[in-house]
């Protein structure tokens, strides 16, 4: 069983109350990478509370300790050095659509995320895509799962339905997202 959502909940209110994505994050101490990721990149933590029908996958602090050294993504997060590539794996983590764990069947939902052709560099050639690459949304049993590159399964550990301006919902996940190789 899963743990209760009831603190978060709570602590959640409060940061509601003002629409802040950067005050939410951090409130939620398994989310503190997280949220030093979203202030590197400039004007990230703005766009994400002003934005509307958004999921935000957010990868908890174990998550990111876990991501390979040998990827781009994995490098930047390390060394916290190229805020081009961080904010590409950033924006693979934010799906256009309000996406419920309670609604999320066993026929998978593929959705558009913010990553795009943007956030191309020589590290990782995003391309091949118009408006978003795509990852998808699964229910396996009593888990919800999300599919990204390379074949990645990322579970939801706890996934909170929270309003911030017309509606983010927010899934914390054990597995950082993978980007799709390039074609």
């Amino acid at each position: 069983m899963r743990p209760s959502l009831l603190p978060c909940v709570l602590m959640a209110g409060s940061c509601l109350a003002q629409g802040d994505l950067v005050a939410l994050l951090a409130s939620q101490d398994d989310l503190s990478t997280l949220l030093e990721l979203v202030k590197l990149v400039d004007g990230l933590a703005n766009t994400l509370s002003s934005a509307s029908n958004i999921t935000i996958v957010a990868p908890t602090n174990q998550a990111f300790a876990i991501v390979p050294w040998d990827i781009p993504g994995g490098q930047a997060v390390e060394l916290r050095n190229d805020t081009i590539a961080i904010g590409a794996l950033l924006a693979n983590h934010v799906f256009k659509g309000v996406y419920p764990a309670g609604l999320i069947t066993e026929t998978p939902a593929f959705s558009q995320t913010l990553l795009d052709d943007s956030y191309i560099n020589a590290q990782q050639p995003f391309s091949n895509f118009t408006g978003g690459a795509y990852n998808g949304l699964l229910r396996n049993g009593d888990d919800v799962c999300i599919l990204s590159g390379e074949q990645t399964i990322s579970t939801v550990t706890e996934a909170q339905n929270i309003m911030l301006g017309e509606g983010i919902t927010i899934h914390k996940v054990d597995t950082v997202l993978s980007f799709r190789a390039p074609l």
